[in-house]
Order: structure tokens, then C-alpha cells, then sequence
């Protein structure tokens, strides 16, 4: 596994960098857990796996939000 931190974003990648030739499949966690929920499930031999941790979760920095709609908009 690959942690890769981007801005105030933290991220973990099955493998890095990513193969553009492969799909990619983007985990986002639900609320109060973090990128690592997405660990178990893998399919890195058939594509790119990428788990997010959203702003104030994790390692990430920033504030949560209150509401998903203010993660959409952000």
C-alpha cells in the first residue's frame, strides 16, 4: 500500500503510480471512519484502487463538514 498525502487530502493507493491502462475504483469512507475501512477490499491485480480519507477524517487536514452536499461542493 501506498499513503500519499495531497494538500490536505491523505490517500492510499494499491499500487503507485497508478497504471492508465487500468480502471480505476475510488473508495470514499462514510462519516467518523477513514481511508483505512477500504484496506480489505481489493482488486489491485484488475485496476487501480484509490481510498480517500474526506477533509477532517484520518490523517487528513482541514475541517469535516456537517453535511455531504458541503463535501460535494467543495
Amino acid at each position: 500500500m501506498k499513503h500519499a498525502p495531497a494538500a490536505t487530502a491523505v490517500f492510499i493507493c494499491g499500487h503507485w503510480p497508478l497504471n492508465p491502462a487500468r480502471s480505476t475504483l475510488i473508495y470514499i469512507h462514510g462519516a467518523g471512519e477513514f481511508c483505512a475501512v477500504a484496506g480489505p477490499v481489493r482488486i489491485e491485480r484488475s485496476g487501480n484502487t484509490v481510498a480517500l480519507d474526506l477533509p477532517g477524517h484520518g490523517r487528513s487536514g482541514g475541517s469535516a463538514c456537517k453535511r455531504i452536499e458541503d463535501y460535494a461542493a467543495g
